[in-house]
């Protein structure tokens, strides 16, 4: 992630698998179209990828003990009086991630609270869209036996005008036109399941376990 700060802006181009418009054969008005939405998108990969760097340094003694050695962990501690460190904001709950060489002393702490979850869920969000366009753009590259392909998304504030919408909309059907796709149709072969009762019992008999649960709240709870 450290290799972020010597990108250029042809390297963030490239992640996305973008091209040139002008490699295109496009005319100059629409060229200049496609190169603001790229210019808006790169800007945004490029605002976008220090963020992950921050959370994975945040998280990364985490991610380690939790995959190689379960997760050292002590959890529900309320933040009512004490402030998160370096902060002035209070969190619903604490806890405390054992990590470094003395994991007594070498603590994480990993806040939990309604605003924490939907910073996660943005993150992974963003990191959705920014994967599927690089992958969606990069599978069109090869079906159509092109270098990269032209934005059609725009993940920036700023927003096109009605005429280069429909400009833009045009280019489309242009380059749809120009460079046809070449999949071929796949053929899906399905195999008849050969899983034992046995293996699956636990899920074959859900229904009949979620009435027991209904049956007795008391133990299962409602």
């Amino acid at each position: 992630m450290e290799s972020i700060n010597t990108l250029t802006d042809e390297d963030y181009r490239k992640m996305l698998c973008y091209e040139n418009p002008r490699n295109f054969g496009l005319e100059d008005s629409k060229a200049v179209i496609l190169d603001k939405l790229i210019e808006w998108n790169t800007k945004e990969l490029k605002e976008f990828l220090p963020q992950i760097r921050k959370f994975r340094k945040t998280h990364a003694q985490i991610f380690r003990r939790y995959k190689h050695a379960g997760l050292p962990i002590r959890a529900g501690l309320l933040s009512v009086d004490d402030k998160y460190p370096y902060t002035n904001k209070l969190f619903d709950s604490d806890a405390i991630v054992f990590a470094g060489q003395q994991p007594m002393n070498d603590v994480i702490i990993l806040p939990y609270s309604v605003d924490v979850m939907r910073a996660y869920r943005h993150l992974a969000t963003g990191i959705q869209n920014f994967i599927f366009e690089a992958v969606e753009n990069k599978i069109i590259s090869i079906e159509r036996k092109i270098d990269g392909v032209v934005p059609s998304y725009n993940y920036s504030g700023n927003s096109l005008s009605e005429k280069e919408q429909n400009e833009l909309q045009g280019i489309s059907e242009i380059l749809n036109n120009r460079y046809p796709s070449w999949r071929k149709k796949i053929e899906i072969r399905v195999y008849e399941a050969q899983s034992k009762y046995s293996t699956l019992k636990w899920y074959v008999e859900l229904d009949s376990f979620l009435e027991l649960c209904r049956s007795k709240t008391s133990l299962y709870g409602n």
